[in-house]
């Protein structure tokens, strides 16, 4: 590769010559890593953001009022130990205590502090923090989950969260009238297979109270559907033994329905696929028309797209003395 751009290059420029730029590019790069060495070996302050934690020893109690997320402090230290801080900031740790905190004397460490930097102030310098009983309930939760899928994908079942609950600790006013723990909305593009989605239950709005666990699972099961249709016959269901005869007109309706691929061979055979009419409501009917409902077989994931036709009529039919049978509208 240099033999071919050396060929464009004239030969009478010294600098391209593989014997000279190789030893400057070594002397550049030892004096600006000399010149590194003595700047950062130095002393530096620096003010830093860091994220606030609290610690709870005593459970019973907990936070009522909503303490800074972030506390400002004044570092001093070389400036290699100081180059650490912003690779991986440590968070302040603080045990919760009623009444005013002094931050520069009871302020903890996670991780440690690198030896040699010294906090010199922190911004604010105090906290004060009031306390209430706390409570702690187990709460179901709550997503709007969209899913956009193309054609011809579907859902095999509505996205499930793992796990369905989570713990809620706070404030005993704040967790006492809660009824669920609603997540933010997920809206998912573009889903060409089945995923895991992970989600953070901590609300950024009401960190007084503290959620385990703190991320659950979203589920999202998805298939290759196809378009089939089945001629069921219809039910006549829970009639008494001594009620009046009807006959469903018509006693069979086309059903249409989209199923994944490998179920459609199960699908197209199985008779726990029903269609019915219930006698009480057949009874009540003052219309002449009912419209049948389906009882769907729960080890297939089936999606109705319609029945035809969408209602039937139904004849009373009469026995007579001589045992012949004919029909009455009702």
């Amino acid at each position: 590769m240099w033999r071919r751009i050396r060929a464009f290059l004239p030969s009478s420029v010294p600098f391209f010559r593989t014997d000279r730029w190789i030893p400057l590019l070594s002397a550049w790069l030892l004096a600006v890593g000399l010149w590194l060495g003595i700047r950062l070996s130095r002393s530096y302050t620096v003010e830093l953001a860091l994220p606030l934690e609290l610690e709870y020893p005593d459970t019973r109690w907990s936070v009522r009022n909503t303490p800074p997320k972030q506390i400002r402090v004044l570092l001093q230290g070389s400036g290699w130990r100081l180059f650490r801080l912003y690779l991986e900031r440590p968070r302040i740790r603080l045990e919760v205590q009623p009444g005013r905190m002094r931050l520069d004397q009871l302020a903890g460490w996670d991780p440690p502090l690198p030896s040699g930097v010294v906090p010199l102030r922190f911004r604010p310098q105090e906290l004060e923090l009031v306390l209430e009983e706390a409570l702690t309930r187990r709460l179901p939760l709550e997503v709007d989950v969209q899913v956009d899928l193309a054609p011809p994908l579907g859902l095999l079942e509505p996205p499930r969260l793992e796990p369905e609950s989570v713990t809620v600790t706070g404030p005993a006013s704040l967790v006492r009238d809660l009824r669920a723990w609603r997540l933010p909305p997920v809206r998912l593009s573009e889903v060409s297979r089945s995923l895991e989605h992970s989600l953070q239950t901590a609300d950024p709005a009401q960190p007084q109270l503290r959620v385990q666990p703190e991320r659950v699972t979203l589920h999202v099961r998805v298939a290759e559907y196809t378009e089939a249709t089945r001629r069921i016959p219809v039910q006549l269901r829970n009639r008494p033994p001594e009620a009046p005869l009807y006959r469903l007109i018509p006693d069979h309706v086309q059903v249409t329905y989209r199923v994944p691929l490998e179920e459609f061979e199960i699908a197209d055979t199985t008779r726990a696929l029903v269609a019915y009419v219930e006698y009480g409501d057949l009874v009540r009917n003052s219309s002449g028309v009912l419209v049948p409902a389906l009882e769907l077989p729960p080890f297939l994931h089936l999606r109705i797209v319609r029945i035809d036709p969408p209602g039937i009529r139904f004849l009373r039919l009469i026995v007579d003395s001589t045992a012949t049978t004919r029909d009455r509208e009702p």
